[in-house]
């Protein structure tokens, strides 16, 4: 190679080099801050390399408000690639990034009072998951949603304990605490009245307790002259079922269905769903007892000495007189269970007279509790009796419970169908007073309500006969109550 060849030679590697060191010196110009390669960086105003939280990559940044840095709005440290990103941390690769601080549906904490499986919005905040299972201090807890202001809120049903008559799966209110469900909560045939939390047998109603007038007045048509007014108060809240005791509930706790309408006997059958009837007053006691057993009662009364119609004397084994060949009680000793007053029995019992006549009025001062009395024989019909109740005017028969209007207080077949057994020994002039039981002794028992083959005056609210306990017909029943604790 020539002189002349290598001088052009070493020019140009000369020129390279000056080329490469000016391209060199370029790439640093307007980086005072360290940053590598931010190019038109507007927001960056770092006054030394240690000042710049390890920016990379960041191309028209203008959302960075790293330490010594001038970006307006973020509050963002050790950013790496953000552009157009708020509030993230650590964050590389940042071109127009909009990822938030955590995934879709990813477990993340809000630090709001409900924390446990939440997701996360498109900006990147933590939102509470619903139903979420935390806990808010209240009265009742457990699995409850959560509210991104209130916090915790009460999941519906809730099985929590109020403390209360009623415990089981009930609601729960944020300031009261808990509300009793329509759920079992003492048994499987309970429910809880919302109001009172107070437990009522399935197809009980409540009688609250209260003041009435008992009898009728001298005006009234068709009444009876063993019906003077006298003034009562009743003391205690009861639960009386909606219906008479019927056929299948008899038969099946007892063993036997003893009902002239029955299948096995001389009427036409009537059903299950009838009243049951042809029993005596002590075998009205026994189902009552045996209704107590099953729900885990305390029996009300203790039986001795007990004889079926058929003669045999069987001791304290009442059922062993329920069947077609014994035919149930005829005779035997009653003493209450361990209370000296038949309201303070625990198990269910049968009503006292003025505990059945306060029911049946729900408050109604007339003859019948839907307006007064027109006709007292069996026809014309006496179109208010027609409305709630079977008598001789309507039926030939016992008929099916519940086809007629109850009363204010949910109960049927109140007047007619068949007459119904009190607790009560029979007095002509029964004795006001609060809790009043009747005489202390005597020789028959008041039944109440009239039947199917009765007038209509005996059907109504005031009228009372005194039948003797050991009677059976087709048009005598029953129905259960119990004092409410």
């Amino acid at each position: 190679m020539s002189t002349q060849s290598k001088l052009l030679v070493l020019l140009f590697l000369f020129c390279l080099f000056l080329f490469v060191a000016a391209c060199d010196k370029g790439d640093d110009d307007d980086d005072s801050g360290g940053t590598a390669d931010d190019d038109n960086d507007t927001g960056d105003d770092d006054t030394s390399p240690a000042d710049d939280d390890d920016d990379d990559n960041d191309d028209n940044d203008t959302g960075d408000d790293d330490t010594g840095d001038d970006d307006t709005g973020d509050d963002d440290d050790d950013d790496d690639d953000d552009d157009n990103d708020d509030n993230d941390d650590n964050d590389d690769n940042d071109d127009n990034d909009t990822t938030p601080e955590c995934d879709d549906n990813s477990d993340c904490l809000d630090t709001d009072v409900c924390n446990g499986d939440e997701y996360c919005d498109p900006d990147g905040v933590c939102q509470p998951g619903t139903p979420l299972e935390c806990d808010d201090s209240d009265v009742c807890n457990g699995t409850e949603t959560c509210d991104p202001t209130d916090g915790c809120q009460a999941g519906t049903p809730l099985t929590c304990d109020d403390n209360e008559y009623c415990n089981g799966v009930e609601t729960c209110d944020p300031t009261d605490g808990c509300q009793a469900g329509t759920a079992p909560c003492d048994a499987t045939w309970e429910y809880c009245d919302e109001n009172s939390e107070t437990c009522f047998t399935n197809g009980f109603t409540l009688v609250p307790s209260g003041s009435f007038t008992m009898g009728s007045p001298n005006s009234e048509l068709g009444r009876f002259s063993n019906e003077a007014q006298h003034s009562v108060t009743l003391s205690n809240n009861i639960e009386m079922s909606a219906y008479e005791t019927i056929q299948g509930d008899f038969a099946t706790r007892m063993g036997w269905n003893p009902s002239y309408f029955g299948p096995n006997e001389v009427g036409a059958d009537c059903g299950d769903n009838c009243p049951v009837e042809y029993m005596s007053w002590y075998d009205a006691l026994a189902y009552a007892n045996e209704y107590s057993a099953d729900v885990g009662h305390d029996a009300c009364y203790v039986l001795s000495n007990v004889v079926c119609r058929d003669g045999t004397n069987v001791g304290t084994d009442y059922l062993n007189c329920m069947n077609p060949t014994k035919r149930g009680i005829t005779s035997a000793t009653v003493a209450l269970n361990g209370v000296t007053s038949v309201y303070d029995c625990v198990g269910y019992r049968l009503p006292t007279e003025a505990e059945w006549e306060y029911a049946v009025r729900a408050g109604s001062t007339t003859a019948f509790y839907n307006g007064g009395i027109t006709n007292t024989l069996c026809s014309p019909l006496d179109t208010n009796l027609d409305a709630i109740g079977w008598y001789c005017g309507n039926a030939a028969a016992t008929m099916t419970k519940g086809q007629k209007d109850p009363n204010d207080w949910d109960l049927y077949d109140m007047s007619g169908n068949v007459w119904e057994w009190n607790w009560d020994y029979y007095t002509a002039s029964p004795a006001g007073g609060t809790d009043p039981e009747g005489a202390g002794s005597g020789t028959n028992h008041s039944v109440r309500g009239g039947s199917w083959y009765d007038l209509a005056r005996y059907a109504r609210s005031a009228a009372r006969i005194s039948i003797a306990p050991d009677s059976h017909s087709n048009n005598l029943g029953f129905r259960l109550v119990r004092t409410i604790p």
